[in-house]
C-alpha cells in the first residue's frame, strides 16, 4: 500500500499498534510518522501541560476526526532524551496488531488503519475516482455514478474534502484539460454567435434570443471553475455549484436545436439550412460540456469519499 498512501499524502508513516502502545494509553508514532506530523506544523509539548489538536481520521465510517494530545514523555532512570506520544482519541481508537498510518496534506494531520483495501485501494488508485466497491470492501457489478447534486448539497451541509494531494493534482489536470476544450470551442463558435441576445436576459416568449445569453453562462462558469480549480485549496462547494449550472445550460441547450438555426438565420442573414451547420457546431459544445460535467462530479466524489 506504500505507493498508494503516496498518491494520498505529502508525508507518511506506518507502524504496527504494541501492546505498551495500548496498555499505557500512550502510542509511540514512528519517526516518519512524527515528520508527517512536524512537516503539519504539529510539535508535542514538553513539561505538564500536553497540546491537544484534532486530527482526521479516514475510511472509518463511524468517525471523520478525532482529538488527540501530542507530548514528549520522560523515560526515568533510562538516561534518554524525552519521547513524543500520542494520546486521548487515538489509544481510545486503535487496537493491538493494527498497523497505524499516519500522514499529512499540508497543515493537515489525518490518521487510517491498514490494511483498508479494497475499499481505500480503489480510491487511491483510481485516476477517474469512481468507487468500485461497496462499504464492506465487496466488489460492485458496476462503478457507482456520482451524484453531482448529492455531492455538492453534502458538501454544503459541511461533509469535508481533502484537497492538494498527488491524486487530486491529478485528477484536477484532468478537468482543466476538458475545461480547456470547451474554452476552444467557445471561442470557435463566438463569432458565429456574436451579435446575437442582448446584455439582459430575454423575456420567456422570445426563447431563440436565449440562445447567446445562455453560451455567455456557459463561458461566465467555465472561467469560474478554472478559477477555483487552479487554487492550492479550491472550494468543492463553490466548484459542485458551477457543475450544476453548467450540467443545467448544457441540457437547456440541447433540447434547443431548431431554436439555434432560427437564431442563427435571423442574426446572419444565412439561410436556414447553413445556419444548422452551426447548430450542429454547438452541439459539439455540449458534448464537450457532458464530459466537463461528469468529471466535475467524480472529483467531487474523490475528494470527499475518504471521510
Amino acid at each position: 500500500m506504500a505507493e498508494e498512501w503516496a498518491e494520498l499524502f505529502d508525508n507518511f508513516g506506518t507502524k504496527i499498534v504494541s501492546e505498551t502502545d495500548k496498555a499505557k494509553g500512550a502510542y509511540v508514532p514512528s519517526a516518519s510518522q512524527r515528520y508527517a506530523m512536524r512537516t503539519a506544523g504539529i510539535e508535542p509539548s514538553y513539561g505538564e501541560g500536553k497540546a491537544v489538536c484534532t486530527i482526521g481520521v479516514l475510511f472509518d465510517p463511524a468517525l471523520r476526526s478525532m482529538q488527540i494530545s501530542y507530548y514528549n514523555a520522560e523515560r526515568s532512570g533510562s538516561g534518554r532524551s524525552p519521547e513524543p506520544r500520542i494520546g486521548r482519541g487515538l489509544v481510545q481508537w486503535i487496537e493491538i496488531g493494527d498497523e497505524l498510518v499516519i500522514g499529512n496534506v499540508g497543515n493537515r494531520v489525518f490518521v487510517a488503519k491498514e490494511p483498508i483495501a479494497p475499499v481505500g485501494q480503489v480510491f487511491l488508485t483510481d485516476n477517474d475516482g469512481a468507487i468500485v466497491t461497496d462499504a464492506d470492501g465487496a466488489f460492485l457489478t458496476e462503478p457507482v455514478t456520482p451524484d453531482l447534486d448529492e455531492l455538492t448539497e453534502a458538501l454544503e451541509a459541511g461533509h469535508p474534502s481533502l484537497t492538494g494531494n498527488p491524486a487530486d493534482l491529478r485528477r484536477r489536470k484532468q478537468l482543466i484539460g476538458q475545461i480547456a476544450a470547451v474554452k476552444k470551442k467557445l471561442a470557435e463558435l463566438r463569432p458565429q454567435y456574436g451579435g446575437i441576445g442582448h446584455n439582459n436576459p430575454p423575456p420567456d416568449e422570445d426563447e431563440g434570443a436565449q440562445v447567446s445569453p445562455a453560451l455567455d453562462l456557459v463561458d461566465e462558469m467555465v472561467d469560474r471553475l478554472g478559477g477555483e480549480l487552479a487554487k492550492d485549496d479550491p472550494d468543492a462547494i463553490q466548484v459542485g455549484r458551477a457543475g450544476k449550472t453548467l450540467r443545467n445550460a448544457a441540457h437547456w441547450l440541447g433540447g434547443k436545436g431548431d431554436l439555434f438555426a432560427e437564431e442563427f438565420a435571423k442574426a446572419l442573414g444565412k439561410s436556414l439550412g447553413e445556419s444548422a451547420g452551426k447548430a450542429l457546431a454547438v452541439a459539439g459544445l455540449i458534448t464537450l460540456l457532458g464530459t466537463l460535467v461528469t468529471q466535475v462530479a467524480t472529483w467531487l466524489q474523490a475528494v470527499s469519499w475518504p471521510f
